[in-house]
């Protein structure tokens, strides 16, 4: 049987996915992304329920860590409420079609999350109307935001074969194939400019439509968007700015070039390469509740990794501060799990480690 390396590469850059049209509105995302801890979740809310949707919502959904939230229906109470419950840290408005049947279908949403280097906007499967779009870019903390074709930067960004196997309508199998960090075989996604890039606090993402903040100097040299050879680059003051990468109607080789372009003009994968650093500077002034920890060095049972996982009550992930279970596991150099224990916090101390 032939390793996927085996196969043929001609170039990580042309699945077939990026629109020249204008953008589908079920393949559409509006992202943005700010400093943590500059707006509450509550405050949020009670920012954009002021304003008008773009949709009309029919549930709401809130996620608190390490418990269960039952949907509610919608109703404007409903949903300033949901955000004032203790640990919520997002809320999720739904359009639904269909709701409660086998073929329920989501046809537009707008999400706010609020956590520890976590601090986001997304509207979903419809464009964002001029008096939300103003509301993101005033708000404080900006980083940057983008207006793309979901669709495309998540093929451009999958990494596992096993996806394009099953899913992927077009030819992948040219598609270059690195190695994870335990040896399994994966997709090359490197050469993608189209995907986007996780770095902590933004995903950043050279869309069709750009916005970058101040928060973004935290990232990117926003100097640089002086010079950027293409696009249209419009200063909105305040240090907020707006790149039309391609025009509708863009060839695909066009939007691959733009967006490559945008890419290595601001440094995103220099970005990248520097998470721990921007890690520590967004949380530089938060009280430090993880969900989860990774420790390297040389511990008790022979593991060369350790890694602690807080739980609820109820066995979900939560924070530290809530946490009713504590799950310590080792792991060895060759990443094999050497040592597992679970802690009843409610009964015992947590440990010194």
């Amino acid at each position: 049987m032939s390793s996927l390396t085996d196969r043929p590469s001609v170039g990580p850059t042309d699945l077939a996915e990026a629109p020249s049209g204008p953008i589908d509105p079920a393949r559409l995302w509006n992202l943005f992304s700010f400093v943590p801890g500059s707006r509450p979740l509550s405050v949020w809310v009670d920012v954009l329920r002021r304003l008008p949707l773009s949709f009309t919502p029919t549930r709401v959904r809130v996620r608190v860590p390490g418990e269960d939230v039952p949907d509610i229906g919608f109703d404007d109470d409903t949903w300033h409420r949901s955000s004032t419950l203790e640990g919520a840290t997002s809320v999720r408005l739904e359009q639904v079609e269909n709701a409660g049947r086998d073929d329920e279908r989501v046809v537009a949403v707008l999400q706010v999350t609020v956590a520890r280097v976590v601090h986001e906007v997304l509207l979903s499967h419809v464009e964002a109307n001029p008096e939300l779009l103003a509301a993101l870019l005033e708000a404080p903390g900006l980083i940057g935001g983008s207006r793309g074709d979901e669709q495309d930067a998540t093929w451009q960004g999958e990494t596992q074969p096993q996806h394009f196997e099953f899913w992927y309508p077009h030819d992948w199998q040219h598609l270059p194939r690195t190695t994870d960090r335990h040896g399994r075989e994966i997709i090359d996604v490197s050469g993608h400019p189209g995907r986007i890039s996780n770095v902590v606090g933004w995903r950043m993402w050279a869309a069709q439509d750009d916005w970058y903040g101040p928060g973004a100097r935290l990232y990117v040299d926003l100097d640089a968007l002086a010079t950027l050879p293409l696009g249209e680059v419009t200063d909105l003051g305040e240090d907020r700015w707006h790149v039309r990468l391609w025009p509708d109607g863009a060839s695909f080789e066009q939007i691959r070039t733009a967006q490559a372009t945008l890419r290595e003009h601001l440094g995103y994968d220099a970005a990248a390469a520097r998470d721990d650093e921007i890690y520590d500077l967004i949380t530089a002034d938060q009280p430090d509740d993880p969900m989860f920890v990774a420790q390297d060095g040389t511990f008790d049972h022979g593991g060369t990794t350790r890694i602690l996982q807080y739980f609820s009550a109820q066995k979900r992930p939560t924070f530290r501060s809530r946490a009713a279970w504590l799950e310590i596991l080792e792991f060895d150099a060759e990443h094999h799990q050497v040592h597992s224990e679970v802690i009843d916090l409610r009964t015992q101390p947590h440990p010194e480690i």
